[in-house]
């Protein structure tokens, strides 16, 4: 019985099994990612230790003398000490530096121990010599016998290229260039503890090697096969942090989908209940037509998921390369597996057939006289009034809930409900805000010139604009026509255009609120970072030596857990200049004393108690959001916490100095330590900030995809209710409106559908990001306080693309109204 039906309304079926395909096309796109990745991922992570076959790590003291008794053991072929230091900086032959954070790794001396490819030169041999990565090496055309320079903690130091190295697909290659040194060269570059590891290659039959290394060095070891393994869990928990929140707007799109999908299947059986009274009539039971109904909604699902696995390819390939940019991780392919292959058919399927039961179960208990006569052909013109108050007391609630901002988990849950309110009580909100939206172009429209512009107006220039607001009016009152459809119509743009305007917002306001925070935190005109985890020493006495510069201020930061405060050191100047004391004068700091915030009962004049020594209190800062806040000069801070270094310093120009001569005296001294960066306070809010941005344009395109499913759902209910009006549209053209006027008038329709869906979805997503940053702030997590800042510009270009978005939604409505002859249409 299912079959036929199915051949018959096959054309309309087409546009919620595109929906499902592009659904399960992302969730098949992230699970056949994950498996290539994964296969991928060994290999990657072992490829540089491919010669390792037990890896020695956490050694209190690694030195030659306990190197000499490991290569004295029995079994063992080689054994050497390997050191990787990161955020290194490199110049170039042509004395400008390479921009980014790079790696120095050691080359191994022991040919068995080895596992670069080499492509011209050969491999360093004694101090001063480098290798460099092939890919390095061909855009910024250095040759073998080049000299680059390497630094780190310390000034760089000049080496000559002796050799091109193949580091594609290995753990090292993730888009910075990678330099290869022997020990005595990598060693200076960082200090950080822990960072030697003693690698040992094994001779043939070799056995008990890991017990009696392990008893000469005491030290962590492993198996060539437990580094991988563990390499790989390091790497996989990256994966599956993004896997999860692919997965996370993959089921995003299957919901707008089955939104789609349930709309779609309520229209064509309700066109279908004068076939379905005839098949009553003759004998076919409501179980067997509600069964038929499931059959082909199944068919459907099943041919839609399988198209949707092949798409994933296509989809899986996208993700790589996105997740290759945003991590370095290898390049991978997608992998078909039977968890990638039927997880998504499955959920495709349970998802049409799901959203297919209540249309399917309607459909079955309209009786067979009832479904004979005209008005079955618009059935659930509203939606019941139990319905209605439910759906007002849920989103109430929902509201509710939002308000109390208790936490994240709250606020969730509060998002969930409000979003079901909306759905329950749909048909009576969304109706409303189409006709508030349709008002200002219905008034423009309507409007009549009057006084001086109404004489130089020409006296027929007025009919277009009346013609467009009764454009506006037919709109309007088609896309009321059946509430509880139009409703569910803009539901599934709500999804989609509500994370939208959430992510968009909340990363305006945390960028706002990042700004916000560096101003309040420093004062200076310059500030510089050091790549590789603290600023050298001697680097800081050379820029205070300088002439042009007036403060050269570290930054450094301690949570002391037994104040429960941050203690920061400052500058007396430059922190008077960010702040605004509540009492105190924040001049006044100097050693012995100190500027607080949030310290219960603090006052000028009084003391605080740091490490058990007393400081005299000479302001206080304005209370804020957060832990309390303790400030030091840097001779009493380094006293405190010796231990604590900075990778941060302030830089202001001396008395007299302008700010070009300054950065000119400072990028002088920083020619010598690449491993440095210089920003002014814009740049390094910019710097802050681009992270957000770049998190905020990959989240927008990945909810493009449930916006652009909406919008098949707007074409495909405009185009499924133009059957439902094929005589009232003949009987306009009848009566003078024109094809053009008609296609206007769906395209109107569908503008108001849309536009009322992004109202909703911007409200609430307003809502949601509001209730967050209110539950941040009140968790009293950290120091920064969460501010709700509004992109109007933003969010006004997401209306008006919805809106545009919804203008070729309605060619195809509009194709199929215009097909037919109107004498023919009248009698349909």
């Amino acid at each position: 019985m299912w079959r036929p039906m199915m051949r018959q309304n096959l054309s309309r079926l087409l546009l919620s099994a595109t929906a499902v395909v592009l659904g399960v096309a992302f969730v098949a796109g992230t699970l056949l990612f994950s498996d290539g990745l994964t296969a991928g991922l060994a290999d990657w992570v072992g490829r540089l230790d491919r010669g390792v076959d037990v890896d020695v790590s956490s050694i209190d003291a690694l030195d030659d003398a306990t190197v000499a008794r490991v290569r004295a053991l029995d079994g063992v072929r080689a054994a050497e000490i390997l050191r990787t230091a990161a955020g290194v900086g490199l110049v170039g032959p042509d004395g400008r530096k390479i921009s980014g954070t790079h790696f120095a790794v050691t080359v191994p001396r022991d040919p068995a121990l080895r596992s670069y490819d080499v492509t011209s030169g050969r491999l360093p041999e004694t101090t001063g010599e480098a290798v460099l990565d092939a890919e390095t090496a061909r855009e910024r055309r250095i040759r073998v016998g080049d000299e680059i320079r390497v630094g780190g903690r310390s000034a760089a130091v000049p080496f000559r290229v002796v050799g091109v190295v193949d580091i594609e697909g290995s753990a090292v290659d993730v888009g910075t260039a990678v330099v290869g040194l022997t020990l005595a060269d990598v060693r200076p570059l960082t200090d950080e503890p822990g960072s030697d590891r003693l690698v040992v290659a094994a001779t043939s039959g070799a056995t008990d090697l890991v017990p009696r290394v392990k008893a000469v060095t005491g030290g962590t070891v492993r198996t060539h096969r437990q580094l991988v393994d563990a390499n790989l869990d390091v790497a996989l928990g990256d994966l599956r942090q993004f896997q999860a929140g692919m997965l996370a707007f993959a089921l995003v799109s299957v919901l707008v989908a089955a939104f789609v999908i349930a709309n779609t299947f309520t229209i064509v059986l309700a066109q279908r209940s004068r076939e379905s009274a005839m098949l009553r009539m003759l004998g076919a039971s409501r179980r067997q037509l509600f069964a038929a109904s499931l059959a082909e909604s199944s068919a459907v699902g099943v041919l839609a998921s399988v198209a949707g696995v092949l798409l994933g390819f296509g989809i899986a390939a996208a993700i790589g390369a996105v997740y290759g940019a945003l991590t370095g991780g290898p390049a991978t392919g997608p992998r078909l597996s039977l968890v990638s292959a039927l997880v998504p058919v499955l959920t495709g399927t349970a998802v049409t057939v799901g959203a297919a039961v209540m249309p399917a179960w309607r459909a079955s208990r309209v009786a067979p006289v009832q479904a004979l006569s005209d008005a079955a052909l618009h059935p659930g013109q509203g939606a019941r009034r139990g319905r209605l108050f439910l759906g007002a007391a849920v989103l109430a609630a929902g509201v509710l809930v939002l308000a109390l901002r208790a936490s994240i988990l709250v606020v969730v849950a509060g998002g969930a409900v409000t979003f079901l309110g909306l759905v329950l009580f749909g048909p009576v909100l969304v109706p409303a805000v189409i006709r508030a939206a349709a008002w200002p172009l219905a008034a423009l429209a309507g409007r009549r010139p009057r006084g001086r512009r109404a004489a130089q107006r020409p006296a027929g220039a007025a009919r277009p604009l009346a013609r467009m607001a009764r454009l506006v009016g037919l709109a309007v009152a088609d896309a009321g026509r059946n509430p509880r459809r139009v409703a569910s119509t803009a539901m599934a743009l709500v999804i989609g255009i509500g994370l939208v305007s959430a992510f968009a917002v909340g990363a305006r306001s945390v960028r706002e609120g990042a700004a916000r925070a560096i101003d309040a935190r420093y004062g200076a005109a310059f500030l510089i970072t050091s790549f590789g985890g603290d600023l050298p020493p001697e680097l800081i006495g050379r820029l205070r030596a300088e002439p042009g510069l007036g403060t050269v201020a570290l930054h450094f930061f301690h949570h002391d857990e037994a104040l429960d405060a941050d203690v920061t050191a400052a500058d007396p100047a430059l922190l008077a200049r960010a702040q605004r004391p509540a009492s105190g004068d924040i001049r006044a700091l100097a050693a012995g004393g100190a500027v607080v915030r949030n310290i219960p009962g603090a006052r000028p004049g009084g003391a605080v108690t740091v490490d058990g020594r007393e400081l005299r209190v000479v302001a206080v800062l304005a209370k804020s959001p957060g832990r309390a806040e303790i400030f030091l000069t840097e001779g009493d801070f380094t006293a405190f916490y010796p231990n604590v270094r900075s990778d941060l310093a302030e830089l202001e120009p001396a008395t007299g100095v302008s700010t070009d001569a300054a950065r000119s005296a400072i990028d002088r001294v920083l020619a010598d330590y690449p491993a440095v960066d210089l920003q002014d306070r814009a740049s390094f809010k910019e710097a802050q900030s681009r992270g957000i941005d770049q998190a905020l344009g990959f989240v927008t395109a990945l909810l493009a995809l449930a916006v652009l499913i909406s919008l098949i759902g707007v074409a495909n209910t405009l185009t499924l209710s133009v059957v439902e009006r094929t005589r009232e549209h003949a009987l306009l053209r009848a009566l003078g409106l024109t094809t053009r006027q008609l296609r206007w008038l769906l395209a109107i329709e569908a503008m108001l559908v849309a536009l009322a869906g992004a109202i909703l979805g911007v409200a609430m997503g307003i809502g949601v990001i509001a209730s967050a940053m209110g539950a941040l702030s009140a968790s009293n997590a950290g120091t920064a306080s969460f501010h709700l800042v509004l992109p109007w510009n933003h969010l006004a270009l997401i209306l008006l693309g919805a809106a545009a978005a919804a203008v070729p939604a309605s060619i195809l409505p509009a194709r199929r109204a215009l097909r037919q002859p109107v004498v023919t249409s009248l009698t349909a």
